[in-house]
């Protein structure tokens, strides 16, 4: 069982890339780093600020695992959702 250990939004001092949609994350970008552990181990997920802003959403909604495939269906039904149309372009961006 894995249990939350902090949230912050640092600046990015080198290149990253978004653990759920892929997208780099910059040098001066503002991003969404979550620590988590669990069983003995800590780890960080990185997130850009258009998957961040949905990820509760986007966990509640599927319920078990996170991923582009996930983020990907989650914008696919919530259209309406200006963070959808965020990540969309956010993902266009990045090719």
């Amino acid at each position: 069982m894995s249990g939350f250990v902090r949230r912050a939004t640092p600046t990015a001092h080198y290149q990253w890339r978004c653990d759920d949609c892929g997208a780099r994350i910059v040098k001066g970008e503002t991003y969404f780093r979550t620590s988590t552990g669990g069983g003995g181990t800590v780890w960080d997920w990185l997130d850009c600020l258009a998957c961040g802003a949905m990820a509760r959403d986007v966990w509640a909604w599927w319920g078990n695992d996170f991923g582009f495939e996930v983020f990907a269906e989650w914008v696919d039904a919530h259209l309406e959702d200006p963070r959808a149309i965020a990540w969309l372009q956010r993902i266009e961006a990045s090719r």
